[in-house]
């Protein structure tokens, strides 16, 4: 397998993403998997991994929040000092969003970079194959959508 990072939308004609997922088709399987996609981080790569390779029916998420605790100091969170160089104080106070995760009913800060992806992990669910579930155990976060289960990681291991 080739990990494909996507650099631009792979929907453009002339996508650059598109280019690099052409050139990992192999010759000897034309109808096979084009790669496995890391999406930007491990987390939502372990995801893919799990159903694309390992073929696991369950998922279980446990930590993966793409988020902080709503309390959290700015200041404390990963991306914060690097905001501050890139876009001043003013926008990098302003760039934070709260979301409101409705299964756990947790608030939780989330900055550009969480932002993205987030997105991109919550494209993905939408691609996840129909016999793979994914459980969000993380009990918070910014981490819900239709085709994840949001429960206590205590019911999951009872099931």
């Amino acid at each position: 397998y080739w990990f494909n990072p996507n650099y631009d939308d792979v929907e453009v004609r002339n996508s650059l993403t598109k280019m690099q997922l052409y050139m990992t088709i192999s010759p000897k399987n034309p109808g096979g998997s084009l790669g496995v996609e890391c999406r930007g981080n491990v987390g939502s790569f372990s995801i893919i991994f799990s159903w694309s390779v390992l073929k696991k029916p369950d998922i279980c998420l446990i930590g993966m929040d793409m988020g902080y605790p709503e309390d959290m100091p700015l200041e404390e969170t990963y991306y914060y000092s690097k905001a501050l160089d890139y876009m001043g104080a003013l926008a990098a106070n302003t760039n934070y969003d709260k979301v409101y995760h409705p299964m756990f009913k947790t608030m939780s800060k989330i900055d550009p970079v969480f932002k993205q992806y987030r997105a991109t992990l919550l494209d993905a669910f939408y691609k996840k194959p129909k016999w793979a579930r994914i459980f969000n155990c993380t009990e918070g976060g910014t981490i819900f959508h239709q085709n994840v289960e949001c429960i206590k990681f205590e019911e999951w291991l009872k099931q």
